[in-house]
């Protein structure tokens, strides 16, 4: 019975130490979002890398502590500047939707805005573009061959300074439409 117990224990304390490796990632991933609006969808992803930094970059959960290392080392800070890439595709809603993708991009404008914050917990602060400042490139339409509809987009590259922060903070990206008005966050920390 007590080594049943003490089985037990050193289960739960092994399950709770997880690791993540970033070994064969050269990027995080925000993830994919499909957003309804009036009269259509918008699909939105993006990454945030910074050179290798991520390569190799292994994460540890231990009871609530986070531990990241690259090549046995420990390591607490992002590096200088990383570079959110988000890209924003017009979509139909459903696969059988053969409705013309959202206009998000009115009158052929391709303005898209974004508020940067760093969080930490319930904290936010705000996170500051680098002199080389936001990237950003219109499509009227890209082709997706998987449905053969065309789709208007816009990527932005937006370069971040990120030096001194720690690395388990979430880089928090809201976006906004050319009219100014808010399509979604999304959230994205290694």
């Amino acid at each position: 019975m007590l080594a049943t117990g003490c089985l037990m224990i050193l289960l739960a304390t092994v399950a709770s130490a997880r690791t993540r490796n970033f070994a064969d990632d050269e990027h995080i991933s925000f993830g994919n979002q499909l957003i309804q609006l009036d009269g259509g969808c918008v699909s939105i992803r993006g990454t945030i890398a910074s050179g290798d930094f991520f390569d190799g970059l292994t994460r540890r959960d231990d009871a609530g502590t986070i531990e990241f290392k690259k090549h046995g080392k420990s390591v607490t800070k992002y590096p200088e500047t990383v570079t959110a890439s988000i890209r924003i595709l017009g979509a139909p809603c459903a696969a059988s939707d053969s409705s013309s993708p959202v206009r998000i991009f009115y009158d052929g404008s391709y303005s898209v805005g974004f508020d940067l914050k760093w969080k930490r917990d319930m904290e936010m602060r705000p996170a500051a573009l680098s002199s080389a400042a936001a990237n950003c490139t219109g499509y009227s339409s890209i082709t997706n061959l998987a449905e053969n509809i065309s789709e208007p987009a816009v990527s932005c590259d937006l370069t971040v300074r990120s030096q001194g922060v720690p690395l388990g903070d979430h880089l928090i990206v809201s976006i906004f439409d050319s009219q100014g008005r808010f399509l979604t966050r999304i959230s994205a920390a290694p």
